[in-house]
């Protein structure tokens, strides 16, 4: 938690941030991230009328599974993130998170600003060959005896249209 008490009671009108946070591992879309190297948030806080505004770099390690392959590996997170808050309920601003207590909860802006900025497919290097659909065998490593004519069974019969009798 972060307590920006003396802003809002504007005792101070800008706040500097060095953090180390405590967050080991979150879930996001029934998948679990583990935090490899602990996620550090580094910025400041200013006061402008009854914003408080979160300016912030986050950096760390969190551990991902390739899309292609399954295997975990890691990813460093280097990340500018921008937070608005407010203890005003007349703020009817979408973008401005609302504050009842003086302290923000920072470890879930950092998590949501990370599951935003992850890749949409995820890959622990470019070129990855990823997995046999039919046998399972990893491809970075070996290859399978597989057929290499992969067909849908629901497609089959089109097949004999094209093929010569």
């Amino acid at each position: 938690m972060l307590d920006v008490s003396d802003l809002i009671t504007k005792k101070v009108s800008k706040k500097f941030v060095d953090m180390k946070l405590e967050l080991t591992n979150f879930k996001f879309d029934s998948e679990e991230y583990k935090i490899l190297e602990p996620l550090t948030l580094k910025g400041q806080l200013l006061m402008d009328g009854s914003i408080v505004t979160l300016s912030a770099e986050v950096k760390g390690t969190v551990e991902l599974t390739c899309s292609r392959c399954l295997k975990k590996f890691p990813y460093n997170i280097n990340l500018e993130i921008e937070e608005k808050f407010t203890d005003n309920p007349e703020n009817k601003d979408d973008e401005v998170i609302f504050i009842n207590n003086y302290e923000v909860d920072v470890n879930e802006i950092v998590e949501n600003n990370i599951i935003l900025s992850l890749p949409m497919k995820k890959l622990c290097r470019e070129d990855c060959k990823g997995l046999c659909p039919m046998c399972g065998t990893d491809l970075n490593i070996s290859k399978c005896n597989c057929h290499e004519e992969n067909i849908d069974p629901r497609f089959a019969k089109l097949k004999d249209l094209f093929s010569d009798h």
